[in-house]
């Protein structure tokens, strides 16, 4: 059984197949291409986190307004804008 999820219902994603198929050796999970969160500090925000024991949020604020990492929201939508462009 395929799946599908419909965004806006304008156009179908396909999601894993749990039952798998040839193609795949029958796992579900051929093409499939993996959303994750990162951040990659400077030697000033590990210093700044060292010194100063900011909060988780406060870390994530610093980290989006510096560039220095991406959440999985970023990293998803970033994703869809090249499979539709």
């Amino acid at each position: 059984m395929n799946l599908e999820i419909f965004i806006n219902q304008d156009f179908p994603i396909k999601v894993r197949n749990e039952a798998g198929c040839p193609k795949c050796g029958f796992t579900g999970y051929s093409g499939l291409t993996p959303i994750y969160e990162y951040m990659y500090p400077d030697v000033n925000t590990k210093e700044w986190i060292r010194k100063d024991r900011p909060s988780s949020y406060e870390i994530e604020d610093h980290i989006r307004r510096e560039g220095l990492g991406k959440k999985q929201l970023d990293v998803y939508i970033g994703k869809v804008k090249t499979w539709f462009s």
